[in-house]
């Protein structure tokens, strides 16, 4: 198992905003792909445009990264959560892998993505080339 995790938060001073920034990249094969997504995805996903304005679009897997030869070394699973100034808002990307997102309130679980499954999902991914 190789996890990666990050957990900060992060003051944006240019939109006056501070970000709690929450990751868990679980590595399979390699440790390139989840060391990667732990250095750049937040700062990619910060930088993309649109992310102030409609922060769910702008939460996407990079396009280069995606033709990247570091591919062929492995890969993660992921799931990420932004939340916006420790209380307006929180972003959650849908999970890669078998990831999860949990929330607890008041002593409740609430599950905040949606699980991927392989077998449900064979067709998408050997169209994919998996």
């Amino acid at each position: 198992m190789e996890d990666y995790i990050v957990s900060h938060f992060k003051q944006i001073d240019d939109h006056d905003q501070q970000l709690g920034l929450f990751a868990v990249f679980d590595g399979h094969q390699s440790l390139e792909i989840p060391i990667d997504l732990q250095v750049h995805l937040f700062k990619n996903t910060i930088n993309e445009p649109g992310f102030w304005i409609d922060p769910e679009s702008a939460v996407k897997t990079d396009a280069n990264f995606l033709q990247s030869d570091d591919l062929k070394k492995g890969g993660a699973t992921a799931v990420t959560a932004i939340l916006f100034n420790c209380q307006h808002k929180l972003v959650v990307a849908n999970n890669v892998g078998d990831s999860r997102a949990v929330m607890c309130k008041n002593g409740v679980a609430k599950q905040l993505s949606v699980d991927h499954d392989p077998i449900k999902e064979k067709e998408e991914i050997e169209k994919r080339g998996g």
